[in-house]
């Protein structure tokens, strides 16, 4: 079986598609029911990423490079490399007709295909009966060699034995497990072709039963080792920050002890004991702040009654006393004071719980006595005239106590570090006796492998002389078939379909003259820059498929399994001729399916071109199956399957944009599909036609009268009819008139009339198709405003 019988899907990531996204555009799966299919219809709008999709089954194929990445897929999703079949990938899209056709001065890119030359062909058959196929069994006879080298359960294959070296390492008593009990790991070690060779080229002198006897203590000490330590990081406790609060606490100290003198500096001797005799513990801060207040008109200690210009004189003399030396004093009490220390214990205590234990008892009184210290600065600071004692023994009795208790902490974190390294080092060698072992247990397999790698080598190299002399022998095969390429069958072929496309033999063609190929419109040369796009497009569609029988015989050019993708086939054709292209797209396909491996994907953004190429692909398949034609709606990077509902919703979707100034449909499609929708609507729900259901009173009975007079006599009912359509002829209808009788303000106020219309028929059918897709209620109330403001326009009263 080929590869591409494979194929179902594409897997890519670039360009609009920024995470990896898988596409299975040849199968569907829905419900634990699978169906799928040699052909695929893709319906997306403008941007919805088509092209996108379509490079990367070029790239896929390794015919360019322009994503982050891009893989075939087959129906379990697994990646699949084509490899020699890469070629029979072929891609139409805008990037194609860019690459491949060129319309200018100097006329179109040389076409050809094979004719019909005998003498080339004998002198081919000669070169390929006694050079090409002597060397091609050649070749085939090394492949099944390779084959069977290849094959891991062939005793031939290199493969084979290094599947008996990983065997022999695998399992809880072998190499992978030890190496997991001595690593401590939950799993035992992956045994890997780079682990194995490396373990298979060491050298040991000692004999395999010393090796395991070593292993087996070596194990069981590492055991008990491991029941005394953890290897968690605990880090020893610095003893700088400690240190540092001492020479705090020694300023401190003499911060207190310090006596201000001649701080009274009024000469009055007798303010100068009266302000001694008012101040309470001679704190001159409060005795300011006592006789601040107005409402004190006793001295608080003698009791006497006092005046206010004894008051201010007494608080302007305290006030004199507080020098700058005093000041300067209390700022410096102020910053000495100590900061709690804070020391978590907690990570320490698995190593020795006793000394964690002392270190948090002896940081409790070490703090009480910072706090300690910190209340007699606080008394300072409200008598600074006063010193107070504070004895640094005190301190230093607590201070080395606490330190002391750290550094036997310190000392255990130290010596749990040095079983921790050691545990490491003995790890490491345990690990390389066991790969030691290993090495001896797996020489005789490795011994063969390299003996068949070997073997191998040489045959591949034998192979590729074979297939660069193959080589050889092609290139003047094809020397000789570029000879057979005849540029006027090509022309003639191109020709041929551009009169099946345009329906007339002289409407355009290419003629060659000389070195130049001269683009003809109605038996006239054209310049080519009056090439209209539509042209150039219909020419690079017969180009597409006249190239895919470059290089091959007429006759077994459609036999060979390939892949085709069309991107959007049709674009810048009026009505008429997009019936041409259909039908030219019919003739083509149908020859290559007859290859049952074959497989066509085709993208559309025209809705009716989905429509059309789902009747011909049912005309193509075997029994006419709908059933086996795959049809998907591209949506947010995604793909929807398209049902008839679908089709319903994306018309009338695509009518409200267009009436909303926001659709991509185009001028010449809206028409058409206003009245598909109208003509569905109508069939489907009243099995009447458009004349009747806007005139029907049964059917109108839900309106106004003002809405029934607008809507009987309004242009669209006339624009819209132009012929009697069928319940089977929904799907087919095509109107070539509408665009050239309307005038576009006319045609997107014809579309608001229809969703009016709808609107106030059937407002729950209208929600249902044109806000199926979100989850809030915040979408349709929008196009509710949208389409209330079309009726007030029109003078019409709100639905309730």
């Amino acid at each position: 079986m080929n590869q591409i019988s494979k194929v179902t899907g594409i897997k890519l990531r670039g360009r609009m598609f920024s995470n990896l996204s898988t596409l299975q555009l040849l199968r569907y799966e829905k419900d634990g029911h699978q169906r799928s299919s040699r052909v695929s219809l893709v319906y997306g709008e403008n941007g919805s990423g088509k092209t996108t999709i379509s490079r990367a089954f070029l790239q896929a194929a390794g015919k360019e490079h322009v994503l982050e990445e891009a893989n075939f897929l087959d129906k379990t999703g697994t990646e699949i490399n084509l490899e020699e079949e890469n070629d029979s990938v072929y891609v139409f899209n805008e990037d194609y007709i860019n690459s491949n056709i060129r319309v200018k001065e100097d006329g179109l890119k040389s076409i050809v295909i094979l004719g019909e030359q005998t003498k080339v062909d004998d002198n081919i058959d000669k070169i390929v009966e006694e050079e090409k196929v002597p060397l091609e069994k050649q070749i085939a006879k090394n492949q099944k060699l390779l084959q069977e080298m290849n094959d891991s359960n062939n005793s031939e294959s290199a493969l084979f034995y290094s599947k008996m070296i990983e065997n022999k390492l695998k399992g809880d008593e072998s190499w992978a497990g030890i190496k997991r009990e001595i690593k401590g790991q939950k799993n035992n070690s992956r045994v890997t072709e780079k682990e194995w060779k490396k373990i298979a080229e060491l050298q040991s002198s000692e004999p395999i039963r010393k090796l395991q006897s070593d292993l087996s203590t070596g194990l069981k000490k590492l055991q008990n080792i491991r029941e005394n330590a953890h290897k968690d990081d605990i880090k020893e406790i610095s003893l700088i920050s400690i240190d540092a609060l001492r020479e705090k606490v020694i300023e401190a100290q003499k911060l207190l002890g310090k006596e201000i003198s001649e701080s009274l500096q009024d000469n009055n001797q007798f303010m100068q004991e009266a302000i001694k005799s008012t101040i309470k513990d001679q704190n001159l801060h409060q005795t300011i702040e006592y006789f601040s207040n107005p409402d004190h008109k006793y001295c608080p200690f003698c009791l006497q009654e006092v005046t206010n210009d004894y008051v201010g004189i007494l608080i302007n003399s305290i006030q004199n006393s507080l020098n700058d030396e005093v000041k300067k004093h209390e700022k410096k009490l102020t910053n000495s004071k100590i900061k709690e220390l804070k020391i978590d214990f907690s990570s320490s205590e698995q190593i020795n719980p006793l000394a964690a234990k002392d270190c948090e008892k002896s940081l409790i009184l070490f703090n009480k006595e910072i706090d300690y210290i910190n209340k007699r600065i606080e008394d300072k600071l409200r008598r600074p005239f006063v010193a107070i004692s504070y004895q640094i023994e005190r301190f230093d009795t607590i201070f080395y106590s606490f330190r002391e208790h750290i550094n036997k902490l310190n000392n255990s974190i130290s010596e749990f570090k040095e079983r921790t390294a050691q545990i490491t080092e003995f790890e490491n060698k345990l690990l390389r006796i066991n790969d030691q072992i290993a090495s001896i247990e797996i020489q005789d397999y490795y011994s063969t492998y390299t003996k068949k790698v070997r073997e191998k080598n040489k045959l591949e190299e034998m192979m590729n002389d074979r297939i660069t002399q193959l080589s050889q022998v092609k290139g003047k095969i094809e020397q000789l078939e570029g000879k057979k390429k005849s540029i006027v069958i090509a022309v003639s072929e191109i020709n041929k379909a551009l009169q099946y496309i345009f329906f007339s033999k002289n409407r355009l063609s290419i003629e060659a003259q000389g070195d130049n190929y001269v683009l003809y419109s109605r038996g006239n040369p054209i310049l080519p820059g009056n090439t209209s796009v539509g042209e150039r497009n219909a020419i690079a569609l017969c180009y597409f498929f006249t190239s895919l029988l470059k290089g091959k015989n007429k006759n077994e050019a459609y036999s060979k399994p390939c892949i085709i993708v069309i991107d959007d086939p049709i674009s810048s054709f009026d009505m008429e001729n997009k019936v041409g292209v259909i039908s030219y797209l019919r003739y083509e396909l149908e020859k290559f399916l007859q290859t049952s491996q074959t497989k066509v994907i085709v993208f559309t953004h025209d809705l009716q071109v989905f429509f059309d190429m789902d009747k011909v692909f049912s005309e193509l398949l075997p029994n006419k199956k709908k059933s086996n034609i795959l049809k998907f709606c591209l949506n947010n990077k995604r793909l929807e399957e398209s049902g008839t509902t679908n089709e319903y919703s994306t018309m009338l979707n695509d009518v409200y944009n267009y009436a909303s100034g926001v659709g991509r449909v185009s001028e010449n499609a809206v028409g058409n599909e206003m009245r598909r929708v109208l003509e569905a609507y109508s069939t489907f729900l009243y099995r009447e036609g458009i004349e009747s259901v806007s005139t029907k009173e049964e059917i109108l009975e839900c309106m106004t009268d003002s809405e029934q007079e607008y809507f009987e006599s309004r242009m669209y009912r006339l624009v819209l009819h132009g012929e009697s359509h069928s319940e089977e002829k929904i799907k087919t209808i095509d109107d070539l008139n509408f665009s050239q009788f309307i005038a576009p303000i006319e045609k997107v106020k014809t579309a608001q009339d229809i969703i009016c219309f709808l609107y106030a028929l059937n407002k729950v059918h209208l929600r249902a198709y044109l806000s199926y897709h979100e989850n809030d209620s915040s979408h349709w109330e929008e196009i509710q405003k949208t389409i209330e403001k079309w009726r007030q326009e029109r003078g019409f009263t709100n639905i309730e």
